[in-house]
């Protein structure tokens, strides 16, 4: 009976032990819990955004973005683009074989009224990313970034990313109100809309009347990119606009170097009626960027820098391998099309192509007597 006694009283024992470690962790649990809150709640200058304020910000700037080179393209519509071979200012012309990752039909939408308007988006997105959104703080002089930057890659030497990361956006913050700052953001901003102005306007100028609009309303495109560009620099997140690929070319001028589509990180902006998955199978490669891919490190408290996050999927036009005769078409009007024709009545060879051949001459080529 004693030795029944000693056991329970040793199990007891080994329970109130383990019940006084669990205690001990749950206080400490809550110490660091309560430690968090109040560094979340001590920095009263930040003025600190969450993930969906900056995927907003981006999709918005992207409408902003295609509205504005929609309106462009109207402005000069019956008129045609001057031709990329035909540029005489090489830097002009490097600007526009740039953005072509893919250059398949890319010269033929230039020359199209309903198409040209995606490549100047591709034009102005990379120049915005160029001028914008690749500055340590917009607005602040060459001298005094490589300062911070110096400071910063010192502080990354020797401190934690929470504690970095920190002082950049407190510091950043501070600085991004200071009326100096504030008057060489907006010098700058206006000589950003000037540049791509002049650029576009290479390639087709707009009509006299139309100028002073298109030049209002590209300064309001990229007052929003300067503004989103601030935002998310004085962030304890880590925001991040992707640089967007090049194309590298060979002695023949034919790139070297495309960009396959990844459904995980692009959105597919074009007509093609078929998942991002099934692009991604076939091989489609990337034709035009239109938005540069936005992700983020961290979160709005300063944590957990290993995890990166899209903000913004890249949007991209893609071309897609070409079906050889004897492939199955893929998408769903093809299908449709093969499925209806399966259950119609059988109609002699002759007929058919005769019916095929008026159709063709009917149709005659969409882009006549005009070289590519």
């Amino acid at each position: 009976m004693e030795n029944v006694i000693r056991n329970q009283l040793k199990e007891k024992d080994s329970e109130l032990e383990r019940l006084r470690d669990e205690l001990t962790k749950a206080r400490e649990e809550v110490r660091k819990l309560q430690q968090q809150v109040t560094t979340r709640q001590d920095n009263k200058y930040l003025d600190t955004k969450d993930l969906h304020h900056f995927s907003s910000s981006c999709q918005q700037l992207y409408s902003s973005l295609k509205i504005w080179c929609n309106q462009f393209s109207s402005f000069s519509i019956g008129k045609k683009c001057v031709h990329v071979h035909r540029l005489k200012d090489e830097a002009v012309r490097d600007r526009v074989e740039h953005v072509m990752l893919d250059d398949r039909g890319v010269r033929r939408m230039l020359k199209d009224d309903n198409k040209r308007s995606e490549v100047f988006m591709a034009i102005t997105i990379r120049m915005i990313w160029e001028h914008v959104f690749t500055r340590y703080l917009f607005g602040l002089e060459v001298d005094e970034r490589k300062k911070l930057i110096s400071l910063e890659t010192t502080l990354a030497e020797v401190g934690l990313h929470e504690a970095v990361h920190q002082w950049r956006s407190t510091t950043l913050t501070l600085l991004s109100t200071r009326p100096a700052i504030i008057a060489k953001r907006d010098a700058d901003t206006e000589e950003i809309v000037q540049t791509i102005f002049n650029l576009l306007n290479f390639l087709l100028p707009p009509p006299p009347q139309y100028r002073s609009l298109a030049m209002e309303s590209l300064r309001s495109l990229v007052q929003h990119s300067v503004q989103l560009a601030v935002e998310m620099r004085t962030q304890r997140a880590e925001y991040v606009m992707k640089r967007p690929p090049r194309p590298d070319y060979d002695d023949q001028g034919e790139v070297i170097n495309t960009v396959p589509f990844v459904a995980s990180s692009m959105q597919n902006r074009g007509p093609e009626p078929i998942s991002a998955q099934e692009l991604e199978e076939e091989g489609a490669t990337v034709k035009l960027i239109l938005f540069p891919q936005v992700i983020r490190r961290g979160n709005e408290y300063g944590e957990n820098y290993e995890t990166e996050t899209t903000v913004l999927p890249m949007q991209v036009l893609v071309n897609r391998p070409q079906l050889s005769p004897m492939e199955t078409p893929k998408t769903t009007p093809e299908k449709a099309k093969v499925a209806a024709q399966s259950i119609l009545p059988v109609i002699p060879e002759q007929t058919i192509r005769l019916v095929q051949e008026d159709a063709a001459a009917s149709r005659g080529y969409p882009f006549p007597n005009i070289e590519d």
